[in-house]
């Protein structure tokens, strides 16, 4: 005779379809995200839909997706789920995340963007978002959500057992709205215009609409866009790419600025004119320059990632900085926390107080055009005085343990600034580096940053020689 499975795990087995392949890996701690066909399903979906309406009562909420084959579908299931509620959806379709996060604020409705950014095909999910246009987390909404959740599937499982349960009241079906917002986002994104100059732009869209959206928004700014297989689609990482295709193209039509986007349009990239990727430290430092200087003072923020010519820039300008954790969620909480006017990280993501303290894609790109319009020099050039450090972009190591490890470079390395904000920082007068562990995958990353790159190069391989020490064997 079989054994029966008893408690905890029994009730899992029993349960709905929906939460079963849901549970538990789908909930992150800043969104939504899993597997298409197994943690993510059209049902799966219709039920989130439901959940987030019984968590925020709203009359209306925005709904927006990105490219992504599985997407449609997703959204078409998370709007009945929503609809079913009563409530109406301001529907954006095929979009870019920090555009859903305008509507949010536009129209003072939470919303949900379908996305798993730039994670494989594979993958989707959900960014939830506030009606203030903040994206919610496991801090500030989102386990609210999966209360909701869970509390839907336990309803529908106590259902299935018979269990009686007291009637609920259909309510009247909601309805889909289509937004008309693009003159207002296109006036708020252009909030940075100081008197833009014919130029020449070559864009790399991610996958996404970017690139039709910028030439709407710089149709009358006499701005040559290039955008390189606009109909192809594609997901794109460009924190990890080096983007051969954007400094060729850079080259071969002779532009002024290169630009990629990540899948769902909420991180930029930047490539000098000579098709040069800049890294994001000096990206950062360039924009909290021209906002500082705009501005008179101000509050900046950066990541545990970044390079001191950020903190070095605002300091020179008259402004604050502070060190933050990495994560979006986290970084918009802070920003709105010290009314911050700026955050740049060295993932891409650029946000300002001016865009309701969330990332903006289009707005790095209005002000570096800007600055190459007011210096009426080459991007290069510009970029020069704030490129003192050689960098080590952040690289991955999988291991078998992240706290010991991280535990074992910190007794490895001795003296030094030290902070534990966010796995470990140590800054040295001529030498500093960050090691930090992946909320989501047993993945070390290290970033690093000194004068000179032999200096550079000898601490890697010291740092380096303690991870590998635990490395797994999938590495």
């Amino acid at each position: 005779m079989k054994n029966k499975t008893k408690g905890p795990l029994a009730l899992i087995e029993s349960l709905p379809s929906a939460y079963k392949k849901g549970f538990p890996s789908a909930f992150r701690e800043s969104d939504i995200r899993g597997i298409v066909g197994k943690q993510i399903t059209p049902e799966f979906a219709k039920k989130i839909g439901n959940a987030i309406a019984k968590t925020f009562k709203s009359e209306y909420y925005i709904l927006g997706r990105d490219k992504r084959p599985s997407s449609r579908t997703l959204e078409r299931a998370l709007r009945k789920g929503i609809l079913e509620s009563g409530a109406s959806v301001y529907e954006l379709e095929d979009t870019i995340s920090p555009l859903a996060y305008f509507a949010a604020r536009f129209y003072n409705s939470p919303g949900v963007f379908v996305t798993a950014s730039h994670n494989p095909i594979e993958y989707n999910g959900f960014k939830i978002i506030g009606k203030d246009g903040l994206t919610k987390g496991m801090k500030n909404g989102l386990d609210k959500v999966k209360k909701e959740f869970d509390e839907n599937c336990f309803q529908e499982l106590r259902s299935l057992q018979n269990i009686t349960l007291k009637s609920k009241q259909k309510s009247t079906k909601g309805k889909v709205i289509k937004p008309g917002i693009l003159c207002e986002y296109k006036k708020s994104v252009l909030q940075f215009d100081r008197g833009i100059m014919p130029a020449k732009i070559v864009i790399n869209n991610g996958g996404n609409r970017s690139g039709k959206l910028l030439k709407s928004i710089l149709k009358e700014k006499k701005v040559e866009i290039i955008e390189i297989n606009p109909k192809k689609w594609h997901i794109s990482n460009p924190l990890i790419d080096k983007g051969e295709e954007v400094s060729e193209k850079i080259i071969l039509t002779k532009a002024d600025l290169g630009v990629a986007f990540d899948f769902d349009g909420d991180r930029t990239f930047f490539f000098d004119e000579k098709g040069n990727k800049l890294d994001n430290s000096t990206i950062a430092a360039l924009i909290a320059s021209f906002l500082l200087k705009e501005k008179g003072k101000g509050i900046v923020l950066y990541d545990v990632r970044s390079d001191w010519i950020i903190k070095d820039t605002v300091k020179a300008n008259g402004g604050k900085s502070i060190m933050v954790e990495v994560g979006h969620t986290n970084v918009k909480e802070k920003m709105k926390k010290h009314e911050a006017i700026y955050c740049g990280e060295i993932s891409g993501h650029n946000y300002f107080k001016e865009s309701g303290y969330t990332e903006s894609s289009i707005m790095p790109i209005i002000i570096l055009l800007s600055i190459i319009s007011i210096e009426k020099k080459p991007l290069s050039q510009i970029a020069k005085p704030f490129m003192k450090n050689h960098l080590l972009n952040e690289t991955n190591y999988t291991v078998n343990n992240i706290n010991k490890t991280i535990e074992d470079v910190s007794r490895l390395i001795k003296g030094g600034k030290r902070s534990n904000l966010d796995g470990l920082r140590v800054d040295f007068s001529d030498w500093w580096f960050n090691i930090r562990g992946s909320k989501n995958e047993p993945l070390i990353r290290l970033t690093m940053g000194a004068k000179k790159k032999k200096l550079l190069m000898k601490k890697k391989r010291l740092i380096e020689s303690e991870i590998r020490k635990h490395l797994s064997a999938q590495q």
